[in-house]
């Protein structure tokens, strides 16, 4: 599998080179590599390059970057650096987008706030997706996901019913 994300790096690194040449460096273009690019090394463990990629697409084009931005957090997250993904999370938060891209990226800055052992704004992410995503047409698996995930965080605070709550409404749906 690592094999086939080389494979692809080195691919997006050659229509890199390609993309310059042949549109004088237009940074929507540009952008949308660096964001592929910096998928692929993130894919293939290597955070460092895939965040300086996410960096790259960030300075290329403010209408990709708030994924770039996403992607970065993530990227950041597996690297254990959790105050700077919280950051890019926030800063994705602020640029906004859609309502499901919204609520996806308050799913990853729950995740993280999780991970950072800080519950209760973790909850508030999951509670607003949750929110979000219930408005939206077809989201059963989403929803039940999330309500998953609201279970998890419950059953490591030791808050049982809570978890049981929100676990029984994820295998209803």
């Amino acid at each position: 599998m690592k094999r086939n994300y080389n494979k692809a790096i080195v691919h997006f690194e050659k229509s890199l080179v390609a993309t310059k040449v042949l549109t004088g460096a237009k940074d929507d273009l540009i952008a949308e590599i660096y964001l592929n690019l910096g998928v692929a090394h993130d894919s293939a463990n290597n955070f460092p390059k895939a965040i300086k990629c996410f960096d790259l697409c960030i300075e290329c084009e403010r209408a990709i970057s708030s994924k770039a931005f996403i992607c970065k957090g993530r990227a950041l997250s597996k690297f254990g650096m959790y105050d700077g993904a919280l950051t890019c999370l926030s800063i994705a938060l602020d640029i906004g987008g859609n309502s499901r891209e919204e609520a996806d990226i308050l799913v990853a800055k729950g995740q993280l706030l999780d991970l950072m052992d800080n519950n209760a704004p973790a909850m508030d992410c999951y509670l607003s997706a949750l929110s979000m995503y219930r408005k939206l047409p077809s989201n059963d698996e989403v929803v039940a996901s999330v309500c998953q995930e609201i279970a998890n965080s419950h059953l490591r605070k030791g808050r049982f019913d809570a978890a049981q709550e929100f676990a029984k409404e994820a295998f209803d749906m």
